[in-house]
């Protein structure tokens, strides 16, 4: 919950990150947009919980992590 309620309304998360935190940005309602430009190796839970940018789908992604996300979601899929 590093950023939790924080009003924060833009931020990066840069290159040299590799995990985000549980509750990262939890009810942080201004947040206007996120730009992921990690090589993010695993994400926790409510990651954007109560956060109007995740439900606004303005959140900046680079390819790389688009991928990882594609990836990842389907090797979920395959397991169930």
């Amino acid at each position: 919950y590093a950023f939790a309620e924080s009003g924060l309304i833009s931020f990066v998360i840069p290159k040299t990150c590799t995990t985000l935190g549980n509750g990262i940005f939890y009810k942080c309602e201004s947040l206007e947009n996120v730009t992921i430009d990690a090589d993010i190796k695993a994400i926790t839970a409510h990651m954007f919980h109560g956060c109007k940018a995740a439900t606004k789908g303005i959140l900046i992604l680079t390819k790389k992590f688009a991928v990882w996300m594609k990836n990842r979601w389907l090797k979920k899929e395959a397991a169930v």
